[in-house]
């Protein structure tokens, strides 16, 4: 076969191979000094990436990608792949929560607990930069052979590379108010690319603006995390706190995570371009059955034999065993203090109500017993937070009341509670209905 020697017959090969390789949509960006050095540095230097310091590293390189590839790097081959919705596993493709329902109404046919409706999409199956790297390296590998002489290297998620701004010069999608890539077909991909040293026609940038007036993203923030449009301080987002932070979370802080355990897809939730569904089928991205039935407590305590093997090849791995668990009971002391706040709480058969009763109270109380300072730390702020939510409320607070009551009053009275969370439940249980 011929190969084009012009840049434009060159792109359109380059984009036919992308698609080939199983991605979705592909465009190319001519590699150039970026438009957003003074706008990143003014972002690094205000602490907008919180505790990611490798975002300041090799910034040389962020800022002109054509230092890469030893100063050889001329063009990005940037890919797509959609990743939602996923399949359910009779085959059937579940509905899409409702952006406009409350944390409490969510859709319970998004997964199978709530674990995983606390888990962002893009992590709840194999790791997707298994997934996309096994796609890109052989493309790499097959322009390189083709173009003797040319270099190649992948990117996904990782190295000194401003991805979104690749990829939105290459026709991908454009900046939204949320910091993600948008395209009309929505922001439910992943991106990646291949650099080239090879000379190719670039792809029409899109002249667009989709997000107009509207800031449903920025409004919805459960921790308002974007001080402004188009800026995200990872200081108040929860994917940060839950993925990239292995320290203790602020309780104020923590009470605003809801369910989400890791990562957070609010701001994509309720943008009324993911209202438009892309038929996808990439099962390699999809729950599992095998990690189905994981859920919050079985999260929260699990072991070490458990952790390796259940989370095999998966991005929920990044926080490691102990941040997960930490995640995990957060979500069960949100769990609590929800349930506690409701103004009509349905007791369960077990003393306490959906998602959360007895078992629940166990994880938290035996957290307390670890030799881990974190998870005894984050265990003590959850129940501490549930039975101040517990005390607040007369109508409702029994179905909390019950499973707290036969899980800390051994505790309290065996002195094995930490000194201020011991005070807060002894005030408690002595209050008159407790």
């Amino acid at each position: 076969m011929s190969l084009p020697e012009d840049p434009l017959g060159r792109r359109e090969l380059l984009v036919r191979w992308a698609l080939e390789a199983g991605f979705h949509r592909a465009g190319v960006a001519e590699l150039e000094p970026s438009g957003r050095e003074a706008e990143y540095r003014d972002w690094l230097a205000r602490g907008g990436n919180a505790g990611m310091r490798y975002l300041e590293r090799r910034l040389d390189e962020r800022f002109d990608p054509r230092r890469l590839l030893r100063g050889r790097a001329r063009t990005a081959l940037c890919v797509a792949l959609h990743y939602f919705p996923p399949r359910s596993r009779g085959g059937e493709r579940r509905e899409r929560r409702d952006p406009q329902r409350s944390d409490s109404e969510r859709d319970e046919t998004m997964a199978p607990n709530p674990l995983w409706r606390g888990v962002a999409r893009y992590a709840q199956g194999e790791d997707y930069h298994r997934v996309m790297e096994r796609r890109l390296w052989p493309l790499a590998e097959r322009i390189v052979e083709a173009f003797p002489g040319s270099a190649a290297h992948v990117y996904v998620d990782t190295g000194p590379v401003l991805e979104r701004e690749l990829a939105a010069r290459a026709g991908l999608g454009v900046p939204a108010k949320n910091t993600m890539l948008l395209h009309r077909q929505g922001s439910w991909f992943l991106l990646g690319e291949v650099l080239l040293s090879l000379e190719v026609a670039p792809s029409e940038p899109l002249a667009v603006d989709l997000c107009g007036s509207c800031t449903r993203c920025l409004d919805a923030c459960p921790t308002g995390a974007f001080p402004e449009p188009f800026v995200l301080d990872a200081r108040r987002c929860i994917s940060y706190w839950t993925i990239e932070e292995r320290g203790q979370v602020p309780p104020d802080l923590a009470g605003q995570f809801g369910e989400w355990v890791f990562g957070c897809d609010v701001c994509q939730e309720v943008c009324p371009w993911n209202h438009r569904l892309v038929e996808v089928d990439e099962p390699e991205l999809e729950l599992p059955a095998e990690r189905a039935a994981l859920d919050l407590v079985s999260l929260a305590t699990i072991g070490r034999r458990d952790y390796v093997e259940s989370l095999q090849h998966s991005a929920l791995k990044r926080p490691k065993q102990i941040g997960l668990q930490r995640n995990a009971l957060i979500a069960l002391g949100n769990a609590g203090v929800d349930l506690a706040s409701r103004e009509a709480a349905s007791e369960g058969e077990a003393g306490g109500a959906p998602g959360f009763g007895r078992r629940e109270v166990d994880a938290l109380t035996a957290a307390l017993r670890s030799s881990e300072p974190l998870l005894r730390q984050t265990a003590s702020d959850s129940l501490r937070r549930i039975v101040v939510a517990a005390s607040g409320r007369a109508a409702e607070r029994e179905a909390v009341a019950r499973p707290l009551r036969a899980g800390l009053n051994d505790l309290l009275a065996e002195g094995e509670l930490p000194p201020d969370l011991g005070e807060i439940v002894a005030g408690w249980l002595r209050a008159p209905g407790a």
